[in-house]
């Protein structure tokens, strides 16, 4: 037999579980552009130490 207050509580648990679902869709959005970011970085930082490799040696001057 249901309790008339049945139905307010899963309604409470459903809205919960949906809120929380669009927090998690965030939390993942807000994961995925710091990630695409650090790729950027990564990637120039990868083509300057590159760079850094194949630049030729620095000639000494005498004093």
């Amino acid at each position: 037999m249901d309790v008339p207050g049945d139905l307010g509580v899963a309604e409470e648990t459903f809205t919960a579980m949906m809120r929380e679902r669009d927090r998690i869709d965030a939390d993942i959005a807000h994961l995925i552009e710091t990630r695409d970011a650090l790729d950027v970085l990564i990637r120039a930082n990868s083509r300057h130490r590159a760079e850094l490799s194949t630049a030729p040696e620095p000639v000494a001057r005498s004093a």
